[in-house]
């Protein structure tokens, strides 16, 4: 699978993380891009590990929804 994407309303739960991850060990996109995230950009920044990404951008969310962030494996032009 080249890219994944998902509205995942929110990172704050530990399941929603574990389901994403469970997600990416299963269909191994390049690309994963997350919309709704709620979270401030450096707790999701930190989130491509576990995802095994090596590259992340961030775009904060306004008030209590928003926050969007794709994250790409190394080898990604």
């Amino acid at each position: 699978m080249y890219c994944l994407s998902w509205n995942c309303r929110g990172l704050g739960q530990s399941r929603t993380i574990r389901e994403l991850v469970c997600l990416v060990q299963t269909h191994k996109p390049r690309l994963l891009f997350l919309s709704e995230t709620r979270q401030e950009c450096e707790y999701v920044r930190k989130l491509k590990w576990r995802f095994g990404m090596k590259n992340c951008f961030t775009v904060k969310g306004e008030g209590k929804g928003g926050g969007l962030v794709l994250f790409w494996e190394e080898g990604m032009k």
